[in-house]
């Protein structure tokens, strides 16, 4: 039986032995959220906006690589490529924001590095303004509404689909290949690391933490099928992201220091503080990654499936 598409669901989970077709009626609420986020945004509460769409796009994702097998490729890429290009639209906004919060968060850590830093925590707050009082097709308005239209458009497509539901089997395959991903990701910062600096791990530090989020992600859809079970393992891959999400802020910012106007002591203060950091916060991440990576994708994923059909 071809289940109809059901109604949008504001809720990002799943009720144990929900049928594939009940990911549409998540998606349609995330991109609804999205939409209504970008379009009533007024200029001060743009930088939330951006924030909680972003959050929505990257939970979009996550459902359709958690039922990829059921969309058939042409159908994930399709979609995926709009929500992701869509959230692309916003990307530059956000950074100089979170860039300008690590610097005023690295000042409150480390109140002896004021006098080098505020300025240059002043600077990117004045960017992130511009950013939003800009004129014409790159305005901040502008590329709201764009952003808008993408998962409007998204919104139309996924609302035609119809699924088969084969129980976790329509499940299995998405987050057995998500769990995968992880692990080799895990994998591919332990070799960087024993070959060089921290700092030269940044590129496979950003690639892990998204395969991070969407593990994160999928297990917050699937934790109905056990609660108790699940709720451990939930919170600590969000520890996680959050870890990666905290390096990955600081290598933004060691990019952007490359072609700002730094006095040499800032630049050193900066480049100081950024490879303590990165260091503190793999040191933290990567044990953390063994204990949830430790099993073998199949196994993880019969396991999840176990909870998800008692």
């Amino acid at each position: 039986m071809i289940p109809t598409v059901p109604g949008t669901s504001s809720a990002y989970r799943l009720e144990p032995g929900a049928p594939p077709v009940e990911v549409i009626g998540v998606i349609r609420g995330r991109a609804l959220s999205a939409i209504s986020q970008l379009r009533e945004a007024n200029p001060e509460g743009q930088g939330e906006a951006v924030h909680e769409a972003r959050k929505d796009a990257k939970k979009i994702r996550a459902a359709l690589r958690l039922i990829r097998g059921e969309l058939g490729e042409d159908r994930f890429r399709s979609e995926n490529r709009r929500f992701r290009d869509g959230a692309r639209l916003l990307a530059g906004m956000r950074d100089t924001e979170v860039m300008a919060e690590t610097v005023g968060a690295m000042i409150k850590r480390h109140p002896e590095t004021a006098a080098q830093l505020t300025p240059v925590n002043r600077e990117l707050r004045a960017r992130a303004e511009q950013l939003k009082q800009g004129s014409g097709r790159g305005d901040a308005r502008a590329r709201l509404n764009m952003a808008a239209d993408a998962f409007d458009g998204g919104v139309a497509v996924v609302s035609a689909w119809q699924l088969d539901d084969h129980g976790w089997d329509s499940y299995g395959p998405g987050l057995r290949r998500t769990y995968r991903d992880g692990r080799r990701g895990l994998r591919a910062i332990e070799r960087r690391l024993r070959s060089g600096p921290v700092q030269e791990a940044a590129g496979e530090v950003h690639e892990w933490r998204k395969r991070v989020k969407d593990l994160w992600y999928q297990l917050r859809l699937l934790r109905d099928g056990w609660k108790i079970g699940l709720a451990g393992l939930v919170d600590e891959t969000d520890r996680l992201a959050d870890l990666l999400g905290d390096f990955n802020d600081l290598a933004v910012l060691e990019r952007e220091m490359q072609r700002s106007r730094l006095t040499a002591a800032q630049a050193a203060q900066l480049d100081r503080l950024i490879a303590a950091g990165e260091s503190e916060l793999l040191d933290s991440a990567v044990p953390l990654g063994r204990l949830i990576y430790a099993e073998k994708p199949s196994r993880f994923s019969d396991r999840i499936g176990s909870y998800w059909e008692a």
